[in-house]
């Protein structure tokens, strides 16, 4: 109470001829209540007894390509020679690739696709969906690291929520939202 009539007392002082009765402090209710009107819409709109949000839900479908290694053979002859060397060499290729991400309730899963998958000597998921974790949902991106990696360590998935890119490993493409229903269609 005593709070109050300090912060009444300073606003009866601003008023025009200034509070009347119990010494110049008195309690006008109306700024006593706007204030308490305040201090609660304050704690109920955006403080500690606010609605938490709903929690997030949805699925992913990306496209986009993934860098692979190629063998080239083909044999090389001199004009007029009936005979060639053989020659074998390798080179790099975009390879067009796919997968999916499901977001539900804090949790990320991913289904790599044939390309991104991982490989005879790390343990496969038997729905081929895997768990991500070290999981970050953000209102601008969504990381985790997968469960299985390569020479330097797991993968990391990166999606931005502005643009869609997302990048996983060797796969860098777009990711679009997709119905999370099993039986909606697209067309």
């Amino acid at each position: 109470m005593s709070v109050l009539l300090l912060w009444e007392a300073r606003i009866c002082r601003g008023v025009t001829g200034g509070c009347q009765g119990f010494g110049g402090r008195a309690l006008r209710l109306d700024r006593i209540l706007g204030f308490s009107v305040a201090v609660a819409a304050g704690l109920w709109g955006g403080g500690a007894w606010a609605q938490a949000p709903a929690p997030l839900s949805m699925m992913l479908s990306c496209s986009g390509t993934i860098v692979e290694q190629r063998k080239i053979s083909g044999e090389v002859r001199a004009p007029g020679q009936s005979q060639g060397a053989e020659i074998e060499s390798s080179t790099l290729v975009n390879v067009a690739a796919r997968l999916s991400v499901a977001v539900k309730d804090g949790a990320v899963r991913l289904f790599p696709g044939p390309y991104l998958a991982p490989n005879m000597f790390q343990k496969k998921s038997p729905d081929g969906w895997y768990d991500l974790t070290d999981v970050a949902i953000g209102d601008n991106a969504i990381d985790g690291k997968a469960p299985y990696g390569g020479l330097y360590g797991k993968l990391k998935l990166h999606i931005d929520r502005r643009t869609g890119d997302v990048s996983f490993g060797g796969f860098h493409g777009a990711c679009e939202k997709t119905s999370d229903q099993p039986e909606a269609r697209k067309f």
